[in-house]
């Protein structure tokens, strides 16, 4: 458990790492965003296919 502590204060301390873990963690979100609208729209439509 004092890992990700030492971890994470170890990449905040180096800003050379703290940017492309940053674009990462944006890059994720936004997939994760994506496949979630992706499949919010395909679970409203599903349904109305066969009404």
């Amino acid at each position: 458990m004092l890992l990700l502590p030492t971890a994470v204060l170890w990449i905040v301390s180096s800003p050379s790492l703290l940017f492309p873990l940053f674009y990462l963690v944006l890059l994720s979100f936004l997939f994760w965003h994506c496949v979630g609208v992706a499949l919010l729209a395909f679970l409203t439509c599903f349904p109305m296919m066969f009404d």
